[in-house]
């Protein structure tokens, strides 16, 4: 009795810890390819909301390899609340258990800017949701559909 459960609590380690490598490896892959924008929605912090009529944008995704890989987004959206235009690249890398994303924007003379926190709220084959705080204060939720 003693010894199954023994093997059984070895067991249900060793699964525990494979499924938690396999989660960010899953992501990486779901997460590759070009994303179209479908909605941009950005919140002040008095928690008004306003969402661009017709946004335009792409989120593209290197595929990941080991650590981290590049990306570039670029959005354009016509909001009252404050500009919604973003145009960066870098590299992007998923977190261990592949809720969030951080993203590294690098400048024009190739330095490492900014480290943006993205939370992965959907992503599957087609949709991919995400959202972050800005340095503003506003928060900003996005959602995308594979090309």
């Amino acid at each position: 009795m003693l010894k199954t459960l023994h093997i059984a609590l070895i067991l249900s380690a060793c699964i525990a810890l494979f499924s938690h490598c396999d989660k960010q490896k899953v992501v990486g892959k779901k997460i590759q390819g070009e994303w179209e924008l479908i909605t941009f929605g950005k919140t002040n912090w008095e928690g008004l909301t306003e969402y661009a009529s017709s946004p335009i944008g792409t989120f593209q995704f290197n595929e990941l390899s080991s650590d981290s890989s590049a990306y570039s987004l670029v959005i354009n959206a016509d909001l009252t609340l404050s500009n919604g235009t973003i145009e960066q690249s870098g590299t992007y890398k998923i977190t261990d258990k592949g809720d969030y994303m951080f993203l590294s924007t690098v400048d024009a003379q190739g330095t490492v800017s900014a480290y943006v926190k993205y939370r992965i709220l959907t992503l599957n084959s087609t949709d991919l949701q995400v959202e972050f705080t800005s340095n503003d204060g506003y928060y900003h939720m996005m959602i995308f559909r594979k090309k």
